[in-house]
């Protein structure tokens, strides 16, 4: 559980069959209202889950379960963490196997937009050649 991913979570949910998806989904609503009893055992997992169930809840494709992750959210009270969707792979951390999600890093053009180099060679106004026509 420490190493699934959110592709990984959304799999199980979509292809399980009706009883096993009942008995998944029971279990690991459980563990989200008691977040703290689980962590030593499952690391990260149901916050993974959670966004598993965002990108299903916000994917108009599956009606049936965004009725039913829609419903068990809110009956668990905890309808707040559906909100918008997360990438369906997020990279982990590699080192010293801590499976922590990180973000992709923005290439720099995506970071900041390109803005011209203001130096003072730059900003000094140069003569043209003259033209005489």
């Amino acid at each position: 559980m420490r190493s699934a991913t959110v592709k990984d979570f959304e799999a199980v949910i979509r292809d399980a069959e009706v009883e096993d998806l009942r008995i998944f989904l029971g279990r690991f609503m459980e563990m989200c209202v008691q977040p703290g009893a689980n962590s030593a055992h499952f690391g990260n997992a149901t916050n993974v889950f959670i966004d598993a169930c965002k990108n299903i809840y916000n994917d108009p494709s599956v009606p049936r379960l965004v009725k039913l992750i829609e419903s068990l959210f809110k009956n668990a009270k905890l309808e707040s963490r559906l909100s918008p969707p997360v990438p369906a792979q997020p990279q982990r951390c590699r080192m010293m196997g801590c499976g922590m999600r990180m973000e992709r890093p923005q290439p720099l053009s995506a970071a900041r937009p390109s803005q011209p180099s203001r130096s003072w060679a730059s900003s000094r106004v140069r003569p043209g050649p003259s033209r005489t026509d």
